[in-house]
């Protein structure tokens, strides 16, 4: 390892430091490693795929990760991408080091570095009765919303093919919240900012905890086994409700611990009304935010002394509704509709059930509602970004339908939940990692695993070649192919927006979906000369393309207004509802054909259904509850290799007999934050490839004063 200087930088490789006139600077380990990889190739373009490959080895990122981390690189060097004296931009292909660097022998001295201060959370734990408590926060948080105002992340630009302008974000204090162990999926602020309710796997099964931010300390709210997760609390901060994985639906607990009690026998993701009377939650049970097609929101008496109650109806509007939030004054219930890949922001009058749309297809993840001078903003991460980039979306009553989001902040890692502080200037959120992994199983002709599962890619949505020796899969904005024994992984399509979901036309070329704009296309691919054809055009919220045997027959599903199916012609470019299979969805062929493996949506379950190609007559082949996801048929159809998620909200892979119904083990997870989906089975019948997202996350305190200016360069 090595040493490198250059004006008045210093970069010590060994432990890992960057020095700047002698002061410490404050550069996560992806900034750091890029800048080794530039200083040790002084004078040479290094392109973009070079440092994505060495920096994010098997990992599916954007190259907006490479330019967020070169931004920041260029903040704390002291550079300029206009006027480069360190890092020079070579426009459409990567980086050129300019700057001459001098090689540090290993017994040179150490020039001492000046430490950087961590940042103090100031308003993170106000005492009670702090100057300035019975103002309201929304100035506060319109003050630090109009500090960031900048020039917008102009997503509409996408709806001409072009990927969306954004903003760079200042330097923001982001903070560690130390002494937690486990994985934390949550983290929430309690109404007076003096503690915070975490989720967290320390003891072996998520819990709910409080910690005192005043006395950094941290006791258990719930110690049931019962998987609790999606804490929120009462706006008195005397109870904490949640969503029980085990004991299904939303319970309710005193914050400080005790005896729960349930007020609705279903649902998930709970929100208090600002009175404190009523709870707000969606009916899907899936553990991600974003509700599948079919889920809409309902609401019950806080005190369980009465019924639950629908706010919205399925369907209305198009897709699933889910991540439900008060609006201050309590008239109306906002939320997300996730149509399988657009997100839309709604809300609903809570007197009348009137809807109204507040953002049309940006990608946003609803995480906070703050109130602004103008009206109502919105919080929180763009999927788009790979959900690293923190967003403010008005979406009052006089915002435009199409709005220009701000950006607040880019993050090291992926927003997993986000958390106001009374004041606004402080958030709590979960910084996450999620890992995917091709994971490749051998086994028995009946599916049966005869060894362990091991990683032979790093993405998703894998399906194998004809000849059954290599694999397809995506990842982010390519599609890549490897050997089925891990070796002579390479690119095959680039470019777009996104390209997602593989399929093998023949042995030379493949189908996949491709997106500039907001439309996906599914085009072919030669293996051997590059050349890629447009075929058939979708609507927006199409997904899950399958080709039939016959490579004419297209079976898309559509995610508006609930799940539903499309069926079309390669040769023709055409597709349309195919309504004699209303309400069926995610359908794979049988090898020869002749049957369909279908999935229907009934309130929180999804069964699986096996229908006649011919005839249409479906029948059910899984159990009525649960979540059953064909993957693919076994070669000689007897079989379907189904992604399960089982009543402990743990996802598996299991071989499910046609005839029978019969349910065979293929994997053995244990934990929720291992996910395992979209098997494929290999035509030779041996192996049974799949996608699995592995997902840590630690808590941290965001101070989100001057968050955001200036361009992006």
């Amino acid at each position: 390892m090595a040493r490198y200087r250059f004006a008045d930088v210093e970069l010590d490789v060994d432990r890992f430091a960057v020095t700047r006139a002698g002061e410490r600077r404050a550069l996560e380990p992806k900034a750091l490693e890029v800048l080794r990889v530039l200083v040790e190739r002084p004078g040479r373009l290094v392109t973009r795929d070079e440092l994505l490959d060495g920096v994010w080895p098997g990992v599916a990122v954007t190259p907006n990760a490479l330019t967020r981390v070169v931004a920041q690189l260029r903040r704390e060097l002291g550079d300029d991408a206009g006027d480069a004296k360190y890092i020079e931009t070579v426009p459409t292909r990567g980086y050129r080091f300019i700057a001459p660097v001098e090689e540090v022998p290993a017994d040179a001295p150490v020039i001492p570095a000046r430490p950087v201060a961590p940042p103090a959370p100031a308003d993170a734990a106000p005492a009670p009765g702090a100057p300035g408590r019975r103002a309201p926060w929304a100035a506060a948080v319109f003050a630090v919303l109009a500090a960031a105002v900048v020039a917008a992340v102009v997503l509409a630009r996408s709806r001409a093919g072009d990927a969306p302008a954004v903003v760079a974000a200042d330097p923001v204090s982001l903070a560690p919240i130390a002494g937690e162990t486990g994985d934390v999926t949550a983290a929430v602020f309690s109404p007076d900012g003096r503690w915070l309710a975490l989720v967290s796997d320390r003891s072996g099964e998520d819990e709910i905890y409080r910690r005192d931010l005043s006395a950094a300390t941290s006791t258990p709210v719930t110690a049931d086994g019962m998987r609790n997760v999606h804490p929120s609390w009462s706006p008195d901060g005397s109870a904490i409700a949640y969503h029980s994985v085990i004991r299904k639906g939303i319970w309710v607990i005193p914050a400080a611990g005790g005896a729960a009690r349930q007020v609705a026998a279903f649902g998930s993701r709970p929100a208090w009304s600002p009175d404190g009377q009523w709870i707000a939650f969606q009916s899907d049970e899936l553990l991600t935010d974003l509700a599948q097609p079919g889920s809409r929101l309902w609401m019950a008496p806080a005190d369980g002394r009465g019924p639950a109650r629908p706010l919205t109806t399925e369907g209305d509007p198009p897709g699933g509704h889910g991540a439900p939030l008060w609006a201050p004054d309590g008239a109306d219930v906002y939320f997300m509709a996730f149509r399988n890949g657009p997100i839309d922001v709604w809300s609903v009058r809570v007197a009348t059930g009137l809807v109204t749309k507040r953002t049309a297809a940006l990608s946003f993840r609803l995480q906070a509602l703050v109130p602004t001078r103008s009206g109502l903003s919105a919080i929180g991460p763009d999927r788009f970004m790979g959900g690293r980039q923190l967003l403010s979306v008005p979406v009052g009553d006089s915002a435009p339908l199409s709005p220009l989001p701000t950006v607040l902040a880019d993050l090291p890692g992926d927003i997993l939940g986000l958390s106001l502080a009374p004041g606004g200037r402080t958030a709590a959120l979960v910084v996450a990692d999620y890992r995917k992994a091709v994971r490749a199983v051998p086994v028995t002709a009946a599916g049966a695993p005869r060894g362990e599962p091991r990683t032979i890619a790093h993405g998703g949505h894998p399906a194998v070649s004809p000849d059954g020796t290599a694999v397809a899969y995506d990842r982010a904005t390519e599609v890549r192919v490897v050997g089925i024994d891990g070796t002579a992984d390479r690119v095959v399509r680039t470019g777009g927006r996104r390209v997602a979901y593989p399929s093998w036309r023949s042995a030379r070329s493949l189908f996949l979906l491709r997106w500039t704009g907001l439309e996906p296309v599914l085009v072919d691919v030669d293996l051997e000369t590059g050349a890629v054809t447009d075929r058939v055009r979708l609507p927006e919220a199409a997904t899950f393309p399958r080709v039939a045997p016959d490579g004419d027959t297209l079976l898309v599903t559509l995610g508006e207004p609930l799940n539903s199916l499309l069926k079309g012609s390669v040769s023709t470019g055409t597709c349309a509802a195919w309504t004699a299979l209303d309400g069926y969805a995610f359908g794979v062929w049988s090898p020869d054909g002749r049957l369909l493996a279908l999935e229907r949506k009934v309130g929180p379950d999804m069964p699986m259904y096996v229908a006649d190609a011919g005839t249409l007559a479906a029948r059910p082949v899984s159990p009525p509850r649960g979540q059953f996801w064909p993957g693919s048929f076994s070669p000689d159809g007897k079989y379907i290799a189904t992604a399960v998620v089982g009543p402990d909200g743990v996802w598996n892979i299991e071989s499910l007999e046609v005839a029978t119904g019969v349910r065979i083990p293929v994997t053995h997870t244990a934990s929720t934050r291992v996910v395992a989906r979209y098997p494929a089975w290999s035509p030779r019948g041996d192996v049974i490839v799949y996608d699995e997202t592995t997902t840590t996350g630690a808590p941290y305190l965001l101070s989100l004063t001057g968050a955001a200016s200036g361009p992006r360069r």
